[in-house]
Formats: C-alpha cells, sequence, structure tokens
C-alpha cells in the first residue's frame, strides 16, 4: 500500500535497520534521537523524568501557538485546536487516579508561571528542542527563547482550562474527551482504552518520552 498523505508510522520515530547503540547522540537528524527519549527509571522514582516530559508539553503547544501566529498562511488554527500527552503506565484502572494526582502535583512543582520555571523551560528549549527544530528544518521556529516565551502563557491557560490538567480515560470514568465538540488540551491518562485503538487528537510530535510503559 501507498503511504497515505499525513500518515506517521514507525520510520517517522525510529531507523528498523540501525540499532540505537549505534546512533549519536548528538545526531538530531536522525529521527531516533530526535522524537525519543528513553526513560530508565522505574515508575515511582521517575518524577523528574514526568516533570520533563511535562515541560516538553508546555514547549510544544507554546511552539504550536507561534507557527499559527508566524505563518498564518502556513499553518491553521485547526490544525492546532487540540494538543494533547498521553500518559499509559498501567492497564488497572484504580491505578489510573493516583497517577493523575501525581501528575497534578509535579505540574504545580514545575511552577512555570515563576522565574525557576522559566529558567528551566528555557534550558531544554536550548538543550534540546532548539538542536531538534534546526536538525529537522521543515517546520517555522522561533531563532530564540524569547521568541517563543510571549506564546508560553497561552498554552499553559489552555491547559489548565477547566477542573484539572488531566483527562482520566477507562471504563470507570467519563472523562473522555469529546473531540469535535472542543478544544482539547489536557493530559490524557488510561490503559486498556488508549492501547487498543483509542484515537486521540493532537498528540505533539515536536518530542515523545517513551519506555515500555510510557507509551
Amino acid at each position: 500500500m501507498e503511504r497515505p498523505t499525513g500518515y506517521m508510522g514507525i520510520r517517522d520515530f525510529f531507523d528498523p535497520d540501525v540499532a540505537f547503540e549505534d546512533l549519536r547522540a548528538d545526531d538530531f537528524a536522525q529521527p531516533e534521537i530526535a522524537f525519543v527519549r528513553r526513560v530508565p527509571r522505574a515508575i515511582g522514582e521517575d518524577d523528574e523524568d514526568l516533570k520533563a516530559a511535562l515541560r516538553s508539553y508546555v514547549l510544544g503547544g507554546a511552539l504550536k501557538l507561534y507557527r499559527l501566529a508566524a505563518d498564518p498562511a502556513r499553518y491553521r488554527e485547526t490544525q492546532f485546536q487540540h494538543h494533547t500527552m498521553l500518559l499509559h503506565t498501567s492497564s488497572r484502572t484504580g491505578e489510573h487516579g493516583s497517577l493523575a494526582e501525581r501528575v497534578k502535583d509535579l505540574w504545580n512543582e514545575c511552577a512555570f508561571n515563576t522565574a525557576k520555571g522559566l529558567v528551566e523551560l528555557a534550558v531544554l528549549w536550548s538543550s534540546d528542542f532548539a538542536k531538534v527544530c534546526e536538525a529537522q528544518g521543515s517546520e517555522a521556529r522561533p531563532s530564540s527563547f524569547v521568541e517563543l516565551q510571549e506564546f508560553l502563557a497561552n498554552a499553559i491557560k489552555r491547559i489548565e482550562t477547566g477542573p484539572s490538567i488531566c483527562l482520566v480515560v477507562n471504563s470507570d470514568k467519563g472523562d473522555a474527551p469529546d473531540f469535535s465538540a472542543a478544544r482539547v488540551w489536557k493530559v490524557i491518562i488510561g490503559g486498556n482504552k488508549l492501547s487498543r485503538g483509542y484515537t486521540i487528537e493532537g498528540p505533539d510530535r515536536e518530542l515523545l518520552q517513551t519506555r515500555d510503559e510510557y507509551r
């Protein structure tokens, strides 16, 4: 079958013919280096990894808003209507609520609206996102973090709108978003529903934090 327009598959993130160990860690032209961040720490000991993922989620949202403003002829509002981050660590529905509470606590610890929180976003941008954008090079990108900074507040506001930054999607919860009804900028947590064909609109491609348990 021919590759459909807009399709993203394994070759967009991995080179199946090259082992990860053989890749240069600073070669962001390689999809696996550009888009995948391995998380070696065990669940429950990975607070810093989850905070890095949340910072990446915020930066990805701000970058979408930057692109919409920078080149409205190329980018449309409908392209960036949704912006989601997925967390799948367990198939047990009882653990999803606990994870959601943990994510909310870590979000607060990131303190995005403080000087310290802004510095941490700037460090992640310069050490990671900026290098990926430069190496991949096909999309509009800011020349500096300062240029992106004005879009951060709007991204954070969109994520924080509503009762929670998280939505839990499982058989016990009625949080499943209706992507046709309204804009969805949320962290979506679930188990079997997320791994069995549930369609999520708007996951960010700029940076994926993955391991066997985080998909």
